[in-house]
């Protein structure tokens, strides 16, 4: 669900920019999450709130969205932003499993996924309050007016050129470079989630404390 939802998260982003996706997919994490504490009577209920709810949700406020964020933003210097902006999910990967088992850890599970839940919330909040499509929308331009002011000015010929070339969503399919790019990334996504989802299983079963096997998966 969480792969599905991202041709949505494209075109919300196209037409509307990325605060709504953001907006939508946070409240649909909080949503998923506080079924699951609170609701799951059954493996249905699990699969609809995780599967549905969860994994929509995460296509939506992820990836599509955050990328989407600094490409409005940010001219000068793109791919160091996108690796500094990109580096929180490594860093709540470190933190998480630690928290997400100490909340759990006295048996009561449901305690991870209300803390999931409330970590979500301040998120949706976030991006009500305080995100923004484009810089256009508060008279800004991208890296700001101080760096544009010091850029000479560019030639009409050249920006209307620029502006000229867009693709349709038709010509973007028929690009061979998207199908290489969405093979490699299938092919990394398949061994990343077999890891995540089955190695404390693993470690535990094989004599691992809990605890130290956690802190395996926040190391990985």
């Amino acid at each position: 669900m969480q792969g599905a939802a991202g041709p949505l998260a494209g075109m919300m982003i196209d037409r509307k920019g990325a605060r709504l996706p953001f907006i939508i997919g946070s409240a649909l994490i909080v949503a998923g999450a506080l079924v699951i504490a609170f609701f799951t009577f059954s493996e249905a209920v699990f699969i609809v709130a995780y599967g549905l709810l969860v994994g929509s949700g995460m296509g939506l406020a992820g990836i599509v969205s955050t990328q989407s964020a600094v490409n409005a933003w940010f001219e000068q210097r793109k791919p160091l932003v996108m690796a500094v902006v990109l580096s929180a999910g490594g860093i709540s990967g470190i933190v998480s499993p630690i928290l997400l088992n100490y909340f759990s850890s006295g048996g009561k599970w449901e305690y991870g996924w209300m803390f999931i839940g409330a970590t979500c919330f301040l998120s949706l909040l976030l991006s009500v309050l305080f995100l923004i499509n484009s810089p256009a929308q508060i008279g800004e331009v991208p890296d700001g007016k101080r760096y544009h002011s010091k850029r000479p000015a560019a030639k009409e010929g050249a920006a209307a050129e620029s502006d000229a070339v867009r693709l349709t969503a038709r010509e973007l399919f028929r690009h061979s470079p998207i199908y290489h790019v969405l093979f490699n990334s299938i092919s990394r996504n398949i061994l990343y989630y077999a890891c995540i989802g089955h190695i404390v299983l693993m470690l535990v079963h094989s004599g691992m404390p809990r605890g130290k096997a956690v802190l395996v998966v926040s190391a990985l």
